[in-house]
């Protein structure tokens, strides 16, 4: 096994972050500063595309290429999550934090759904018309 590419590179470093903020979510609601929903919701968006990748391997494709509104997305997120934190703290800090936490949380949440929409629909071209890609294999 040869040492990895930076296409391998860029892979798990994009899946090193949606990891990382999944679980700074999951650490949110088991302190009690998110409902159990909004990480179901965060992580059903994350299980569709992963569903979908077969498909799109299938046509010769490694996987999703960056798009600007899942970056958006993670920062808006981790801005959020570090905000809910702050917001456990009691006192104005605490009420600042979840005021900006919850912004964050829900505008990524938003933005991370619609890149998701578009995803798809990238997907639903590629397997409609074969000639029709989604960007280079990543």
């Amino acid at each position: 096994m040869g040492p990895a590419t930076s296409v391998d590179a860029r892979t798990l470093g994009r899946v090193a972050v949606r990891v990382c903020v999944a679980l700074a979510y999951v650490a949110l609601a088991w302190a009690g500063a998110v409902p159990w929903w909004f990480v179901i919701v965060l992580g059903a968006r994350d299980l569709l595309l992963v569903c979908t990748i077969p498909s799109l391997r299938s046509r010769g494709y490694r996987g999703y290429p960056v798009h600007a509104a899942g970056t958006v997305a993670v920062a808006a997120l981790a801005v959020g999550a570090a905000g809910l934190a702050v917001g456990l703290v009691p006192g104005t800090w605490g009420t600042v934090g979840s005021v900006v936490g919850w912004t964050g949380a829900g505008w990524g949440a938003l933005v991370s759904w619609y890149g998701a929409v578009l995803y798809v629909r990238q997907l639903a071209g590629v397997l409609a018309e074969p000639g029709l890609s989604v960007g280079p294999a990543r």
